[in-house]
């Protein structure tokens, strides 16, 4: 059977949190998209809020890479071992760089 790029992205996810490599919440994800780390990469649940909507419009000023997923956000918050995520920032190249294949071999774009 094959996994779908979601539960890829997630599993990596997961690691990236237990890591600490990953950026939570409204404040932190704004100040992380622009800032001045070179690599930027961010998840968005299907199931966001309006506040999402602006930091994903954020995201297409600054020309930060982004997905968003077709999870909602208690599935995204249990792949980083949280009740609930609307959004996550990746700090490290290696994760980010995964995410990006997967999605590049799953040929959904949003990249």
């Amino acid at each position: 059977m094959k996994v779908r790029y979601e539960e890829r992205i997630l599993s990596i996810l997961g690691i990236a949190s237990k890591t600490g490599k990953i950026v939570l919440g409204q404040k932190a994800l704004k100040t992380y998209i622009s800032g001045f780390q070179v690599k930027k990469f961010l998840v968005f649940a299907s199931d966001h809020g309006e506040s999402v909507s602006a930091l994903i419009q954020k995201c297409k000023t600054q020309g930060v890479p982004f997905v968003e997923l077709k999870v909602n956000k208690a599935d995204l918050g249990k792949a980083i071992g949280k009740s609930e995520a609307s959004a996550v920032g990746i700090i490290e190249d290696t994760f980010i760089e995964g995410i990006k294949k997967i999605i590049k071999e799953s040929s959904i774009g949003g990249i």
